[in-house]
């Protein structure tokens, strides 16, 4: 029996599930409704970027019009009780004229992200282009008095009794309220905001800077990080996204244009000046032109769950580094091989300019990523990808790599309106297998059903 024991002790795990998402809600715009009510012809308003709170239970959006909408989940949609209830919209920003350099800044959310803060109550930064904002959004309890009730009734006959209204208690609903509006240091547009493990400080960036901030003291903020050359001719590249580290307060990486990754550590040195480690990638060519250089620009990145390793999407891949070992990525994933014929073409439109994020499973086995054609791509630890849609009238299935060789798998080329429909924004729940991806003004939730 004691040896029965051992080999019990000494048995291999069991394998990872295999995870396969089927749509579970839809969430239109509640500006679409609006604009149908009142009659209005403008398209509405794309949705900019989406986000989950710490415990999943809440799940905001933001849109090019300058609102947040959040929700709350709830078990009335699909059988795992996935569903999320509109419980609250903020109106978080006002198109603006920067006076200084006479220029309109749009009121578009760019960032969304919820922050721990106690009490209760629901905590979350928004970011357009320059300003930061910390909103509270918590449930208020009301009372309601009997409508019956006559004040001057309420003494009676013989003067010995006061006869006071019954109060019942009503509806709770949904307040929200600007509670810090952070200094105004940023002088480029905002790409990222991201918050410390202990939950006390965050860093946001923007083009050329990376500010560190308490989320006490919205007066002030430390520039960890500065990419102003000392000539503006002499830019070569531009900070295009941030990431804290998901269990050290005092680690953080950027990405830049160029494919570059640098990571940096506060304990080294308050003021970064030079990268503790850059990951890079191999070049294209040895002499690449405009547009590889384009391609080559990061979009989104992140920690995985371990903080471990580090996923980065640029235009036509996404890449995992292992943070432990050398500067090349140890995986990439192909996301964009379709497109290749044709990226002469769709520089000419702009659409390389398109910035796809990145989102990975609680377990960091799978990661996610948009494409074009209202499409995302999930790839598994084997480099084996399932390619999804949002389009409602093709089939709630996923497309299965057959070769299992890290590439996204399309029946067919693109045709030139499928670029038009992309998914550009999705964020992962923090403890489930649930995915909320956005396609113009429509948000769609994924599950994987047990």
């Amino acid at each position: 029996s004691g040896a029965q024991g051992g080999r019990a002790l000494r048995q291999e795990p069991p394998p990872p599930q295999e995870v396969e998402h089927h749509m579970q809600q839809m969430i239109t715009n509640a500006a679409t409704k609006e604009q149908f009510e009142t009659g209005s012809e403008e398209p509405p308003p794309a949705i900019s970027c989406v986000a989950f709170d710490t415990t999943g239970n809440h799940l905001a959006y933001g849109d090019r019009a300058g609102r947040c909408y959040i929700f709350s989940k709830t078990g009335g949609a699909g059988d795992d009780g996935s569903g999320y209830n509109l419980i609250d919209v903020v109106e978080a920003y006002q198109p603006q004229l920067d006076t200084l350099n006479s220029t309109l800044i749009d009121a578009k959310v760019n960032v969304i992200h919820f922050v721990n803060m106690g009490n209760g109550a629901l905590f979350l930064l928004t970011a357009n282009d320059k300003t930061i904002k910390l909103w509270k959004v918590w449930e208020r309890m009301h009372t309601q008095v009997d409508e019956a009730y006559e004040p001057v009734n309420a003494i009676l006959e013989d003067w010995t009794t006061l006869k006071m209204p019954s109060v019942t208690p009503a509806k709770p609903s949904m307040w929200h309220k600007e509670m810090k509006v952070f200094a105004a240091d940023h002088e480029y547009h905002v790409n990222s905001i991201t918050s410390s493990s202990n939950g006390e400080n965050f860093i946001t960036s923007d083009d050329l800077t990376v500010q560190l901030w308490h989320l006490g003291h919205s007066e002030r903020s430390l520039r960890v990080l500065d990419r102003r050359p000392e000539q503006m001719e002499e830019l070569s590249e531009t900070i295009t996204a941030s990431s804290y580290h998901s269990s050290s307060p005092q680690e953080f990486c950027v990405a830049n244009s160029k494919g570059f990754v640098a990571l940096y550590d506060l304990r080294t040195n308050l003021v970064c000046g030079n990268a503790g480690k850059v990951l890079s990638t191999p070049p294209r060519s040895n002499d690449p032109n405009y547009l590889e250089t384009i391609l080559a620009g990061i979009s989104s990145v992140r920690y995985s769950p371990c903080g471990t390793y580090i996923i980065a999407r640029d235009y036509l891949t996404a890449k995992v580094w292992d943070v432990r070992k050398g500067i090349m990525p140890v995986r990439t994933l192909r996301v964009h091989d379709k497109v290749q014929p044709r990226l002469n073409e769709l520089y000419e439109h702009d659409y390389v300019f398109d910035r796809f994020e990145v989102a990975t499973s609680p377990s960091g086995q799978e990661i996610y990523t948009g494409s074009y054609r209202s499409e995302f791509v999930q790839f598994d630890a084997n480099n084996a990808s399932k390619l999804y849609t949002t389009n409602t009238s093709a089939p709630n299935a996923p497309i299965r790599d057959p070769a299992g060789k890290g590439a996204a798998v399309r029946p067919e080329a693109y045709e030139d309106h499928d670029f038009q429909h992309k998914t550009l924004h999705l964020a992962h729940h923090p403890k489930e297998h649930t995915l909320a991806v956005s396609c113009g003004h429509e948000l769609f939730l994924y599950s994987h059903q047990q």
